[in-house]
């Protein structure tokens, strides 16, 4: 049944509203705080949103391009179903990213504190958010020129040459780790 959910498009766009609600909320929960400090939570979210670039990659490369065979096989074939047909609608569930961020915000907020855990997570789901934006923009669009447009031509290298260009949102961590073509 997930299989069929996970390729709607309901389910594709319903992932950006629940995340971006979710994210809104930790950020109204941790400045409700009588303690909090909206340059210490800003950063925080930064730094989330950092540290999402370096999971993007991460997951790109070493998770959706691992072998078919591997325990991750269920990301592997979603991921090739999205180079047979880029503009398809193949995501997670629409509720799995904010789950996986509300335990990693408990997680974090029980070793630090509860106003790094929840600026961090926020963070990290607006820059999935972000990805997911900028993914769906490369494939949907034609890019004349600008930031987007060398995103798009960025990304294009990556469908012919899987082994490269991991990045969506940033080519940063593809300089780092040499897998720019």
């Amino acid at each position: 049944m997930i299989n069929r959910i996970i390729k709607t498009r309901w389910n594709y766009w319903l992932g950006f509203l629940v995340d971006g609600i979710t994210a809104f909320s930790m950020l109204y929960y941790v400045l409700q705080m009588p303690s909090s400090d909206y340059l210490m939570v800003l950063a925080f979210v930064l730094s989330g949103v950092f540290m999402f670039s370096l999971v993007e990659y991460l997951i790109h490369a070493k998770l959706f391009h691992a072998k078919p065979g591997s325990i991750f096989k269920t990301f592997v074939l979603g991921h090739i179903a999205h180079h047979k047909d880029p503009q398809g609608y193949d995501s997670l569930p629409f509720f799995f990213a904010s789950m996986l961020l509300l335990i990693f915000a408990l997680v974090v907020s029980f070793f630090l504190s509860v106003t790094i855990g929840f600026s961090m997570a926020a963070g990290i789901l607006m820059g999935y958010i972000g990805y997911g934006l900028l993914h769906f923009l490369i494939h949907h669009y034609q890019w004349k020129r600008g930031y987007m447009k060398y995103l798009q031509v960025f990304h294009e290298g990556h469908h012919l040459k899987p082994r490269t260009n991991m990045g969506v949102s940033s080519p940063l961590w593809d300089y780092i780790f040499g897998t720019k073509q």
